[in-house]
């Protein structure tokens, strides 16, 4: 997979992958702690943001890497 590759999840799949509600992961989208990506009618969430959130920055560029690779 290309490093620019961008892998985007459901606000639904956010919020389970998270382990929290949709409308939480909505609020982290208004705060700015999570990007939204809109396509026509649907929204989407940057995967490697959710792994930033949780890890911190440095890890989730290594998170990232590895799992172009799988």
């Amino acid at each position: 997979m290309m490093e620019n590759d961008i892998r985007l999840v459901s606000t639904a799949e956010a919020a389970r992958l998270l382990g929290l509600n949709e409308r939480t992961v909505r609020r982290l989208v208004e705060r700015g702690e999570l990007r939204e990506i809109r396509l026509g009618a649907r929204t989407w969430l940057v995967r490697s943001d959710l792994v930033e959130l949780v890890n911190g920055p440095s890890r989730a560029r290594r998170v990232s890497g590895i799992a172009a690779h799988e």
